[in-house]
């Protein structure tokens, strides 16, 4: 492997945000928050940029871009045209469904609804470098009550402590049409009256601002929605940044907009568009004069526009510095009318509230990770500032100087010289990478990251973790596998929270950066392959004690690039890039097989790798690989390939099964945001024409997709809001969510002997069902010989003793073991 792919795939995997603006394109900005631009052209503009730097420099932007590619293409291609869009046509089909829904309780199964998996804790750190929970989006901490705290995760819901983070329970937001939250307010007369901003989990893309009176344990949505502005819902790109309640006025709230700044004086009976255009990302009030707030516009990027309501007018003051797209202002009760204002250019104050500034330093940008992400100043002490981008650091004279207090980096002598789980329970350094929002409550500062709620009661020194042992299961999962032997482990991939490994009773924390698709050797639980962006690997004989980066050739993968067991020979693995690479060793050494013809003309371009493949299970030599529209089938283990795409419509495959019982029963799904009855295709003749199964499932995205493997197979898909489930011959969808969020669905596996449905969502980490009408059949919960499968046993001709554990209600009176298909007991 080159030394520049080392390098791209070891250190663009760590956790990277955009805090050097010098270093990135404005005009790649500006088209990506505008629908306007097609997708394509967003596309070439960001590459053609990111040729000209090093794009395995933190802070590059390169890895948040490829985040944003992936999680758009597959909406509007292949026109990328981003305006052709229905904005509630999700939400529309979804109400539909669940008002047309079959009656559940007529459905037979093991338990009432979804089981939640976790992780629900940090309980054991091997090979992770950077751990933590799920990313905090906003926070209102009680400043009566410092004990109760609100957390808002980004597609993961709202969340409440009542002891200071010891232990936090979910609200009612996981019931309502989109699950992420990115903003809150609270009325600082009552804790429990409470609004936040409704997003999409997926696209960040709102759903306007729900109230609660009740302490977020139920919500209304207020006149602030979509249907009333006309902005907002799945297909839409109106975000609402940020919402902001007035410190003593009841009915009056401020909010910051993708499409400008609004207020309302009456609980959003009504409004005024008091800006009528540019990108709001943050509102402050005067600490002491409820009449003047500050709002900052990433669209006009040297202005902070200063709003009195009393006059209903507002002023803009310049500030003397450049690249200030990300930048923050903060405010401070021990200085009422200074208003700072901080971006990659320096810190600038001023000491009239916000008539003009002046600069203070910029010191901080000789700090290795530090950004202006996130941005505070003491509320008891106007000489300490706290500053932050991927790590966080300090000042203690008013920003003439900074310093560095965290590291996000669990193996930096910050931390000490323990172990990674040493230095992540012990030391009072670490705080998860990407610091995304700061304030100062009571002198105290807290921040929220992409992986925890965080405190610091001395000025920013130290820190401690309010999310570490019973943490909000907020995990943005994009892939799982899981063991075939074992119901109770997993190894699942997650958005800058790395490789997570779910053994029976705990749960370790592998490997770092962006987890992506793992797998678990059906025959030993702890023999297990993870991977992370671009198809880097790690190979793990232990269950996650301790891993090795392997890698099946020199040329980076798709971002979340395939990876496969053969069904017949389970230590045969199936790595798939720039072309199909076979190890026979369990993922030490590849092998390269071929390549499909649609890889021909780019074999080494990441846009034009294999994006999805699957295996047949009763004949190997059966492999189906798909790359956006493209899709290609070899009959002969990878060395060649035939074009199956006959009859598909023109949209981006996200997810290909084949049937456990026939070999020629295929069926593949599509997430399309611009065709509203073209989301699954089956082929039963092997893919040589294709039958439109869609059905009633209408406009909802579908990601992903499993058949079981019952006499009377069910197909289940997991789409942009929720499960669904059919007979394979069927022609009507059910929904088959009870008790599961309202969350993305990436990835759904089945675990056969036990009859389990699997799920990773976007924002909620783990989930298991019960398969439909399995009632009646024993749960074969694991399986295990005397000696372990591995790659050097057990002995042939050794004596093996079969253990399995079975959850059964009634008697089991004749039990037998088959090997080879063949009854040995």
């Amino acid at each position: 492997m080159k030394v520049y792919q080392i390098f791209r795939t070891i250190f663009v995997s760590i956790a990277i945000l955009f805090f050097h603006n010098s270093i990135f394109s404005q005009k790649y900005k500006e088209m990506m928050n505008d629908n306007s631009f097609n997708f394509y052209d967003v596309v070439k503009e960001a590459e053609s940029y990111f040729k000209t730097i090093d794009v395995t420099k933190k802070g590059s932007g390169y890895k948040q871009f490829m985040r944003w590619a992936v999680g758009n293409e597959y909406k509007y291609y292949p026109s990328g045209d981003r305006l052709a869009v229905d904005p509630e046509f999700v939400v529309k089909a979804y109400k539909k469904n669940l008002s047309s829904k079959q009656d559940q309780s007529s459905t037979t199964v093991l338990t009432n609804g979804w089981r939640e998996i976790g992780p629900f804790a940090i309980n054991n750190i091997t090979g992770h470098y950077a751990a933590g929970m799920g990313r905090v989006e906003d926070f209102y901490v009680n400043p009566n009550n410092k004990q109760q705290i609100y957390s808002c995760s980004r597609s993961g819901g709202l969340w409440k402590t009542e002891n200071e983070g010891a232990t936090w329970y979910s609200l009612s937001t996981e019931t309502l049409v989109a699950s992420g939250v990115n903003s809150i307010a609270v009325n600082p007369s009552d804790f429990n009256h409470i609004y936040i901003a409704l997003q999409n989990a997926r696209n960040n893309y709102s759903y306007g601002i729900y109230e609660s009176s009740n302490g977020g344990e139920s919500f209304t949505e207020t006149g602030f929605n979509p249907t009333n502005l006309g902005l907002g819902g799945l297909g839409s790109n109106f975000k609402i940044y940020t919402v902001k309640h007035h410190p003593t006025l009841e009915d009056f709230l401020v909010v910051g907009t993708s499409n400008g700044l609004y207020i309302t004086s009456n609980n959003f009976s009504s409004w005024t568009k008091i800006v009528d255009s540019g990108q709001f990302i943050q509102v402050e009030f005067h600490p002491t004069n409820d009449a003047i707030f500050y709002a900052y516009n990433t669209s006009q990027r040297n202005l902070v526009y200063v709003y009195n309501s009393l006059n209903n007018e507002y002023s803009t003051t310049t500030i003397n510095s450049n690249n200030n797209n990300l930048a923050t202002i903060a405010v401070t009760e021990n200085a009422p009318d200074h208003v700072y204002f901080a971006s990659s250019s320096g810190i600038f104050k001023s000491m009239n509230s916000g008539s003009n500034f002046s600069f203070i330093s910029n010191s901080f940008n000789n700090i290795s990770n530090i950004g202006t992400d996130a941005f505070a100043v003491s509320s008891s002490n106007y000489q300490n500032l706290l500053i932050g981008g991927v790590d966080a650091a300090n000042s203690t004279n008013g920003g003439l100087s900074f310093t560095k207090r965290t590291d996000w980096y669990l193996g930096s002598s910050l931390h000490g010289d323990g172990s990674l789980e040493e230095n992540y329970f012990n030391s009072t350094a670490y705080v998860h990478a990407d610091l995304r929002i700061a304030k100062s409550i009571d002198g105290f500062f807290y921040v929220g990251t992409d992986g925890c709620l965080a405190k610091s009661e001395d000025g920013g020194v130290t820190w401690q973790n309010l999310m570490q042992i019973n943490a909000p299961p907020i995990r943005e999962n994009y892939k799982l596998g899981i063991s075939q032997s074992h119901n109770k482990v997993a190894i699942s991939g997650s958005q800058d929270n790395g490789t997570s490994i779910k053994k029976p009773s705990e749960w370790v924390e592998a490997y770092g950066a962006d987890g992506m698709e793992g797998i678990v050797l059906p025959l030993n639980p702890d023999y297990m392959i993870g991977s992370y962006q671009f198809g880097g690997r790690i190979r793990t004989l232990n269950a996650g004690t301790s891993n090795t980066i392997v890698t099946s050739n020199g040329t980076d993968g798709w971002w979340e690039a395939p990876l496969a067991y053969d069904p017949n020979d389970q230590f045969k693995i199936y790595d798939f890039r720039n072309g199909v690479y076979v190890s026979t060793d369990f993922g030490l050494n590849y092998n390269y097989v071929g390549t499909p013809s649609f890889l021909s003309s780019n074999p080494d371009n990441y846009w034009w790798q294999i994006r999805n493949a699957e295996i047949a299970q009763n004949n190997s030599d059966i492999i189906i690989v798909s790359r956006t529209s493209e899709i290609e089938k070899s009959t002969d283990g990878g060395i060649s390939f035939t074009n199956i795409r006959n009859n598909l419509p023109n949209h981006m495959i996200q997810d290909i099964a084949i049937n456990p019982n026939d070999d020629n029963d295929i069926i593949v799904v599509n997430a399309s945001f611009t065709d509203n009855s073209e989301k699954v295709f089956r082929s039963i003749n092997g893919g040589t024409s294709w039958i439109n199964i869609t059905h009633n499932i209408g406009d909802i995205p579908v990601h992903t997709v499993v058949i079981d493997h019952t006499n009377n197979p069910k197909i289940y898909i997991g789409t942009e809001v929720g499960v669904y489930y059919m007979p394979l011959d069927g022609n009507n969808w059910v929904l088959y969510s009870p008790d599961l969020p309202n969350v993305a669905i990436e990835e759904l596996e089945i675990n056969y002997g036990a009859n389990t449905l699997k799920a990773a969502t976007w924002g909620r980490g783990l989930w298991e069902y019960d398969l439909v009408d399995r009632a009646s059949y024993p749960s074969i919960e694991s399986t295990s010989i005397t000696d372990p499968v591995s790659l050097n046993s057990p002995l042939e001709g050794s004596n093996q003793f079969i253990t399995s554990e079975i959850i059964y209600d009634g008697n089991l009176t004749d039990v037998k073991v088959f090997f080879d298909k063949q009854s040995i007991l």
